[in-house]
């Protein structure tokens, strides 16, 4: 009968756990359910999310610039996972009585705890555990194999005016973007402490960057809009001499598991 009872009282936990409804309001929550393989639980996504595969057929329920609330109610989730970035939400959401989780992924340890987080919403806690202990062995690996680099300053363009050097917006070390770069053996250019700071070129080349690596969202780009992207960008090399090279990836800006890919892909492309 004890044995029973058990086996009856696991099969309602795994029904219940398969049977929520979740809508996720970024690109790196909806990466992060992925990653402890609870894509089956997505009903709704925000318009941004471009992975996984699966995720892009589902509901778009809105993003940073608006939530489409009358769509989420009608999805019927169960639970709603966010981001601080999406202002209102919360009491929103609340006042409809549905529940919301906000989750920081600003940093890699931000990361590493929403793996945690996340797979104990969804009651997927032994499957967030292991596939976050193989993530952390595969970085331990990246980070051995990049020891002994000649730390090498690089500067972190997230975004500039298109075929200007103007509104240029970089990476700091308290961003993930610039932890990946000392993971990968570099050193920051910039290091001041604001996380995305808006500098101007004279900035630039004051900082004298050994490389210049410009982030682009694109999946694929052909070499002549790579040399598009880098044009403006040739004027710095009047004042000294610097190596530039353009990041594209349709995951090299969140800050989701896959950063793995965009720390590879630095190694690769400064390398």
């Amino acid at each position: 009968m004890k044995i029973l009872f058990i086996l009856m009282f696991f099969t309602v936990v795994f029904s219940l756990s398969a049977s929520m409804r979740v809508i996720s309001l970024a690109p790196s929550i909806t990466e992060t359910i992925s990653f402890i393989g609870a894509d089956n639980m997505l009903v709704g996504v925000s318009q941004n999310c471009v992975y996984p595969e699966s995720a892009t057929q589902l509901p778009k329920v809105g993003g940073y610039s608006g939530i489409d609330y009358e769509k989420i109610i009608r999805l019927k989730p169960d639970i709603v996972i966010g981001i601080p970035a999406i202002h209102g939400v919360s009491h929103k959401l609340s006042s409809l009585g549905i529940r919301y989780e906000e989750i920081k992924q600003d940093s890699i340890d931000d990361i590493y705890r929403s793996v945690i987080k996340i797979g104990r919403l969804l009651k997927r806690n032994n499957a967030a555990k292991n596939a976050l202990l193989n993530l952390k062995k595969d970085i331990m690996n990246e980070k051995i194999s990049s020891l002994g680099k000649s730390k090498k300053s690089v500067l972190i363009v997230i975004g500039n005016l298109p075929g200007e050097l103007r509104n240029i917006y970089i990476a700091s070390n308290k961003s993930f973007l610039g932890e990946l770069i000392q993971l990968a053996g570099y050193e920051n250019a910039y290091s001041g402490s604001i996380k995305y700071p808006n500098i101007t070129a004279e900035q630039v080349i004051n900082m004298k960057p050994n490389i210049i690596l410009i982030l682009n969202a694109s999946k694929i780009l052909s070499k002549k809009q790579k040399d598009a992207i880098i044009k403006p960008w040739l004027k710095i090399k009047k004042y000294f001499s610097v190596k530039i090279e353009v990041l594209n990836g349709d995951f090299v800006y969140i800050p989701s598991p896959r950063f793995i890919n965009t720390l590879r892909l630095i190694k690769k492309t400064l390398n």
